[in-house]
């Protein structure tokens, strides 16, 4: 005879061993860790973005205001290492960014240039000793287009 109660329901009893049980119950706990590690680094990447973009900016604010600040590079690195979270809208503002240029130099702008040039780096303008980042030509580009909006640069 058996110890165990006889089956009343339709399906059958399935019977798992403890330490299958039990590693089970790790494999669930390793997922928990997993998904807990996946959302600290969530975290702090959105919090080294928040930081770039606020770094991004108070370097806009410093050259609308007239002065030459040096190009924070890390933002760019931060952007690399942690990537946007953008994605269609990264590509949508660089079509922007595209057409604004396009159209500048189709016109001719020089003045478009000029605002653009501006906004660059001291040290990156005429590539000595480096050359503007990727990072530093979307600043320029959006400083222009600023400018342009704002009605202090002809289209």
């Amino acid at each position: 005879m058996s110890d165990q109660a006889p089956n009343t329901n339709k399906h059958p009893v399935i019977v798992i061993p403890p330490q299958e049980v039990a590693r089970l119950v790790e494999h669930i706990f390793h997922q928990r860790r997993t998904e807990e590690a996946r959302l600290e680094r969530a975290a702090a990447a959105a919090r080294l973005t928040a930081l770039a973009d606020d770094a991004r900016q108070q370097y806009l604010d410093e050259l609308k205001a007239g002065g030459e600040p040096v190009y924070p590079a890390w933002v760019d690195d931060i952007t690399i290492l942690v990537g946007r979270p953008g994605g269609a809208t990264d590509d949508a503002r660089n079509a922007e960014r595209y057409r604004a240029w396009r159209d500048a130099a189709v016109a001719n702008s020089a003045v478009f240039v000029k605002a653009m040039r501006d906004a660059l780096p001291p040290e990156a303008r005429e590539g000595n000793p480096r050359w503007p980042t990727a990072g530093e030509w979307d600043v320029a580009i959006d400083a222009a287009i600023s400018a342009q909006q704002s009605g202090r640069v002809d289209r």
